[in-house]
């Protein structure tokens, strides 16, 4: 397996037609994986996209690719290429391109999973909570995150162009029964009694 000190020089996001032609190294999560034979065709997923990688049999990492598991964390080094118009997929914002892939470094192999990341089927909210970690990074809660994002910096900066300040100042509450350690404060009136910073919410 290829070995490089760069992590990746581009986004996922960010490759469309323009880099057509040239060398890239990506990062990600193998999101979906299909196997024709002679050609292996793997999504690989980052926080800013998906795009399809191809590898051939001829490739020297056919077989490590073809071994790979969903959710595997890789970097795959290769060429952009233009899809041949009839495979484009419109759905994807990199849908234009595909990356054929001539080397890759396995950084982290999972054990089974308890459920696909890329399914869009609904789930058992107990088991999407136990297993939270892996639920948010499913397409639906990824975005719903992104979007309570974009919406908190759209109001900041609204906020700020009026000429408010932010303040963020120590609250002092009672202590919660959620196993995290409290962050204890004396208090001066009642001796021997504590507040609590509060806990980050669950």
């Amino acid at each position: 397996m290829a070995q490089s000190r760069v992590h990746r020089t581009h986004r996922i996001g960010e490759i469309c037609v323009r880099q057509a032609g040239s060398r890239v190294r990506v990062a990600g999560f193998v999101h979906r994986k299909r196997s024709l034979g002679s050609v292996v065709f793997v999504e690989l997923r980052d926080a800013s996209g998906v795009i399809q990688c191809v590898v051939e049999a001829n490739c020297p990492v056919f077989q490590s690719i073809s071994a790979l598991k969903l959710e595997s964390v890789v970097s795959f080094d290769g060429d952009v290429a233009l899809r041949e118009s009839e495979h484009v997929n419109p759905e994807l914002p990199t849908g234009a391109v595909e990356l054929r892939v001539t080397a890759v470094d396995v950084h982290s192999v999972p054990e089974s999973l308890p459920f696909p990341v890329a399914s869009t089927s609904e789930l058992p909210e107990e088991l999407r909570l136990t297993y939270r970690h892996l639920d948010l990074r499913r397409a639906r809660v990824h975005d719903n995150v992104l979007l309570r994002s974009r919406i908190i910096a759209r109001l900041r900066q609204l906020c700020w162009e009026r000429g408010f300040v932010e303040l963020q100042t120590p609250i002092l509450t009672s202590s919660s029964p959620e196993g995290a350690r409290d962050f204890l404060v004396p208090s001066r009136l009642h001796r021997g009694r504590f507040y609590a910073l509060p806990q980050a919410p669950q």
